[in-house]
């Protein structure tokens, strides 16, 4: 009988180890997932596509990265330009929506 206790304890405490381990990898796995969507990228365009071919076109790796970090950047400085002004113009209620 006491063994037979002792086996449970030791079951229980291994099931509560293992749900314990599978909910840090699961944080973890989830956090590195965030860590790499939270990545800047450039949207698809023609301006875009050429600036890339150009920073491509440099022979050293090294130039190559400082070159799209700063295409990047240019961009998501335009991007946010753009959302302040959005954010800036007053919605009018009785204005007319413009067709898309």
């Amino acid at each position: 009988m006491f063994d037979l206790s002792k086996n449970l304890l030791a079951r229980a405490a291994l099931f509560g180890a293992s749900f314990v381990v599978t909910a840090l990898l699961m944080v973890t796995v989830g956090a590195a997932f965030d860590g790499a969507s939270s990545q800047p990228w450039l949207r698809d365009s023609p301006q875009a596509r050429h600036a890339v071919a150009h920073c491509r076109a440099h022979a050293d790796r090294a130039t190559q990265r400082d070159c799209l970090s700063q295409v990047v950047a240019a961009a998501r400085a335009r991007d946010a330009g753009g959302a302040q002004w959005a954010a800036l113009r007053p919605a009018r209620p009785d204005a007319p929506q413009e067709a898309r």
